[in-house]
């Protein structure tokens, strides 16, 4: 089974960010983990260890991936995300024999968590953040907002590769440019990363919006 490491791959690449073997995590720290945890974590989630597990610069900008050797169970469930304040965390199932693709879960860090489901799928949840990593905290060169209409959304549904959706947050992607779009609190907003000044001049003339700041 070739796993999920070809899919995170592309995702890095189309975000302009080429991974090395030092951005992975050794197969040996993360058997270490699994033995002092009494269990396996999902192929979707150790791949992504395996292949960006220690790129902090893309995983890390706003919420914190959880170093491999933090990984803790809580209330059931494996936590490998911490909003950045630590108010919310994110995590996963899982067991000795866990589904290669399990849901992921959100709860605020509160006892006692209370998990619920916010993707049916690991793998997209970590596709969805990574994007909202580049865009929205800047892991990308260059990166700014704009309000949109709300039907914006059925051109990038046309036009651009759906990378998945997360609690009304969907990501999308084309080589060098990332976009998330949502509704923050009454207004529809984009939140966009690119790898150029120009990339993101022409992604504004493109979308028809205008940036909040411009971009440098």
């Amino acid at each position: 089974m070739v796993g999920y490491q070809p899919l995170y791959r592309r995702a890095f690449e189309t975000l302009g960010r080429s991974l090395n073997p030092e951005d992975g995590v050794a197969e040996e720290a993360l058997l270490e983990v699994e033995r002092r945890l009494g269990l396996r974590l999902p192929r979707a989630l150790a791949d992504y260890y395996r292949l960006a597990g220690n790129a902090r610069d893309y995983t890390s900008v706003f919420n914190w991936l959880v170093p491999l050797g933090e990984l803790t169970m809580e209330s059931g469930k494996l936590v490998f995300l911490v909003e950045n304040q630590a108010v919310v965390l994110w995590g996963t199932e899982a067991t000795v024999e866990p589904l290669d693709d399990p849901p992921s879960y959100q709860a605020t860090n509160e006892d006692p968590l209370v998990w619920e489901c916010v993707s049916e799928r690991c793998s997209v949840f970590l596709l969805v953040m990574l994007h909202w990593e580049a865009a929205y905290a800047g892991a990308m060169p260059h990166a700014n907002t704009a309000v949109v209409d709300r039907g914006l959304v059925d051109l990038l549904d046309r036009d651009w590769s759906f990378v998945g959706e997360v609690e009304g947050l969907r990501a999308y992607n084309k080589p060098g440019l990332a976009v998330c779009f949502l509704r923050w609190e009454s207004e529809w907003l984009i939140f966009a990363g690119a790898t150029s000044a120009s990339e993101m001049n022409a992604l504004a003339s493109e979308l028809d919006v205008t940036w909040e700041s411009p971009p440098c």
